[in-house]
């Protein structure tokens, strides 16, 4: 519980973002709809925005997909 009042706090100054925030982010700033990313991750609409609301846990494969949709270089 102290690890997520420290994040919401945090996450309120901007200081950390979520997965599911920045997966928006990257899908606006990549000029994709809803749409395009669901149909290349093959999910339906419903699956992106739990994504990106953090209702819902991608995966991994779906991460790489996703990589490569809006290319994004990996860190090493």
């Amino acid at each position: 519980n102290d690890l997520k009042a420290w994040m919401k706090h945090n996450r309120e100054k901007g200081k950390v973002r979520g997965m599911s925030e920045s997966l928006r982010d990257l899908r606006v700033n990549a000029g994709k709809t809803v749409k395009e990313t669901a149909t290349a991750l093959n999910v339906t609409l419903r699956a992106v925005f739990n994504y990106e609301y953090g209702l819902r846990r991608i995966s991994l494969e779906q991460i790489l997909i996703l990589s490569a949709l809006f290319i994004v270089r990996k860190e090493k």
